[in-house]
């Protein structure tokens, strides 16, 4: 894997500071205005995945703060991973990237970007309809009107106020503070350091692997979910159950992914009657999914909707890690499976297959 190209860091800003009206996050210690010459280059050079990961990583950085507060919301961090995503070809991430952003009811920082993203989601569904056997009309209108309405915006004298990526009013030093990494999130550790556990934290040989499957492109959609628990190169327990969605985010739009339909989950629990067990479950371990900004952000969500506080406070990415240890033309989990832990018969998209499959990488990477 080609290492980050080298990118002096600018003078780090004080940490210890009062809200102010705007902050610029930092990923893994720097501004994340600073990656975007890495991103970049990346791109350039055809390495999509450290692309998206650096990109996934700043645009988590930028989400934390616009929570705390919106002015702090730059989506032009969103719309760089979903640039990534579809040159990679993978409309589904596009969908989940653009609504999880989306759903946060986070107002327009900017008309242009955000009719983007809506004509980048259309674009997107259009795909996925196709690839369904469904009527893709609907999401060509949209994107139409949504392509008249770019045109008419560009057409508007001006130009945009709102940030872009904070880089100008960084060098300006209005009202810019840094505000941590996406790896000081509410809950986390103050060792945290990011979605790669420290070589420390990587050695401990009882931890837990999760995966979530949804219904749609809504986080708060889970459908199935399953854990793995290793205890010394072992596996000691696992838990695996259909889910049934909450309301209003019961459309089941992925079945043709994870082959599971709302009939399915008609008598499945609901994730407020399952997650205090999985809490003492992960409790005081490690834990791990493959891509866990999606399985993380879902276990957010899910506790969000129902006003549950499970989320386990350790929470790391067997893809990320990967990538940190070992040289593979992609971290896709059927790639890396197959190159750590080729003895495993991977059912993709089927929760339990999934998280041991992320089990047995992480043991395959304890012991490299």
């Amino acid at each position: 894997m080609a290492s980050a190209p080298s990118l002096a860091a600018r003078p780090a800003a004080s940490s210890a500071v009062e809200c102010a009206d705007w902050v610029m996050p930092q990923y893994q210690g720097k501004y994340i205005c600073d990656w975007l010459t890495d991103i970049k280059q990346f791109k350039r050079e055809d390495h999509l995945d450290e692309a998206l990961e650096l990109s996934q990583g700043c645009m988590d950085a930028m989400v934390d703060v616009a929570k705390a507060n919106p002015d702090n919301a730059m989506e032009y961090y969103v719309k760089e991973v979903v640039l990534i995503q579809q040159k990679q070809g993978d409309h589904a991430a596009v969908v989940h990237t653009i609504q999880g952003w989306l759903d946060l009811g986070i107002p327009a920082p900017r008309d242009d970007y955000r009719v983007d993203l809506l004509k980048r989601l259309a674009k997107a569904q259009q795909f996925l309809a196709r690839a369904n056997g469904e009527d893709p009309s609907p999401y060509v209108a949209e994107w139409q009107r949504l392509k008249d309405l770019e045109a008419e915006i560009k057409a508007r004298p001006g130009k945009p106020a709102a940030v872009r990526t904070g880089e100008t009013k960084l060098a300006t030093g209005v009202n810019a503070t840094a505000f941590g990494s996406a790896a000081t999130r509410v809950g986390a550790p103050s060792n945290y350091s990011g979605w790669v556990p420290s070589p420390a934290v990587l050695a401990q040989r009882t931890f837990v692997a999760v995966d979530f499957e949804t219904a749609n492109s809504s986080k708060a959609s889970a459908c199935q979910v399953a854990l793995i628990k290793i205890e010394n190169g072992q596996v000691v327990n696992t838990y695996t159950t259909l889910l049934r969605p909450p309301e209003g985010f019961d459309s089941f739009e992925l079945t043709h992914i994870h082959g599971l339909t709302l009939d399915m989950v008609a008598g499945a629990p609901q994730w407020h009657q399952i997650a205090p067990h999985l809490k003492e479950w992960t409790a005081g371990l490690p834990v791990y999914a493959h891509n866990a900004t999606f399985d993380r952000d879902v276990w957010c969500e899910l506790d969000a909707y129902f006003g549950l506080d499970t989320v386990p406070r350790q929470f790391y990415c067997s893809y990320r890690t990967a990538q940190r240890h070992i040289d593979l033309p992609n971290y896709k989990l059927p790639t890396v499976t197959k190159a750590l832990v080729p003895g495993v018969n991977l059912n993709h998209h089927a929760a339990s297959s999934d998280a041991e499959a992320c089990a047995r990488i992480i043991m395959a990477l304890q012991n490299n």
